[in-house]
């Protein structure tokens, strides 16, 4: 008999708690219009790059700013790993580079068996810079040959980079190089790789971010390492194989022990979605991003670049209708 009570007490209790998360909770379920709650995840890259800070600082801006709309960032892999999320939706926005876009859209590189042609463009970020991060004593690409180095996380775009960059300048890594692989390398995320370096388990790694990327700002503080300068001829090397990668410049003094400009090579980032995503609720992304950008800039100064008369500068895939919408309205769309 007792059982019978306490089970009974346990099935009056779920109710009632019940029937109070439905009562209290209802009014959350829609806005004042009766727009329905939607759920935007962000999936930005390795806490220790841009994409992180960025990522959360536009989650809290669209819970501020967009009444139907709960968001927040995710930590994840980068660019590739993205692709993967915003496919399968468990993110509905992401940030990443223009290569890893370009490739899942018009279904090349690392996507030609797997295209993913429902990506979509919001806006052109800031320049994503390729950062080749490497111990004193290498002077060159070619030191790098027979050594350990840091290509990024699995399916990340730095990954891709790597390969890029590496294998132009005739370093390879991958089990399909056959014989012509010379470098060994190491599958770790920007925290792990700091750590690498500053224990000299590794002679170089990859990091893309925009300047000064706090991971590679924590390296450079060593006084150990160095970013490895490209020569105009080897920027024109990789401008030649991969068209969408040009020379950047990292003025003096941007980094601790950094005394003169470095050249370095990058290309824009761009923030996606899917097509599958409501054009209502991109367009009011939109316009939270572009009428909120001094928000922004408190996460991160690379956001400085967010603009929007270029919010369509380097992007080759297709824009979403909701972003379009937005930026006819304020005379900036010019594809």
């Amino acid at each position: 008999m007792r059982l019978k009570k306490n089970i009974l007490l346990i099935l009056v209790s779920i109710l009632v708690i019940g029937f109070f998360a439905v009562g209290c909770g209802g009014d959350k379920k829609a806005d004042e219009n009766g727009r329905p709650q939607e759920f935007i995840k962000i999936a930005t890259g390795n806490t220790g790059g841009t994409y992180y800070p960025v990522g959360v600082a536009m989650g809290q801006l669209f819970n501020q700013e967009i009444s139907y709309v709960t968001s927040s960032a995710m930590s994840t892999g980068g660019s590739v790993d993205n692709i993967g999320l915003l496919r399968s939706n468990e993110a509905q926005v992401a940030t990443m580079m223009a290569t890893v876009c370009n490739w899942a859209f018009f279904g090349e590189g690392e996507f030609a068996d797997n295209q993913y042609d429902d990506i979509r463009a919001i806006t052109s970020l800031w320049p994503n810079l390729n950062h080749i991060v490497v111990l004193k004593d290498i002077k060159s690409f070619d030191d790098l040959k027979g050594k350990r180095f840091v290509v990024g996380a699995a399916r990340s775009g730095t990954e891709t980079d790597s390969y890029a960059i590496l294998s132009t300048m005739g370093l390879y890594y991958r089990d399909e190089d056959g014989d012509k692989k010379n470098v060994e390398p190491v599958w770790v995320n920007y925290a792990e790789a700091v750590e690498a370096m500053k224990n000299r388990q590794v002679a170089g790694g990859m990091f893309n971010t925009f300047p000064p990327g706090s991971a590679v700002a924590d390296l450079m503080a060593t006084g150990d390492v160095h970013i490895l300068s490209l020569t105009d001829e080897q920027v024109a090397m990789l401008s030649e194989a991969h068209p969408l990668y040009t020379g950047y410049t990292i003025p003096a003094g941007t980094y601790p022990n950094q005394p003169e400009d470095v050249r370095v090579c990058g290309y824009p980032n761009i923030l996606a979605t899917s097509a599958q995503v409501p054009e209502e609720t991109v367009y009011d992304m939109t316009k939270a991003i572009f009428e909120n950008l001094d928000f922004l800039e408190t996460a991160h100064q690379a956001t400085k670049f967010i603009q929007v008369d270029t919010a369509t500068k380097g992007v080759q895939i297709p824009f979403h209708d909701g972003a379009i919408r937005y930026l006819k309205e304020h005379g900036a769309w010019n594809k």
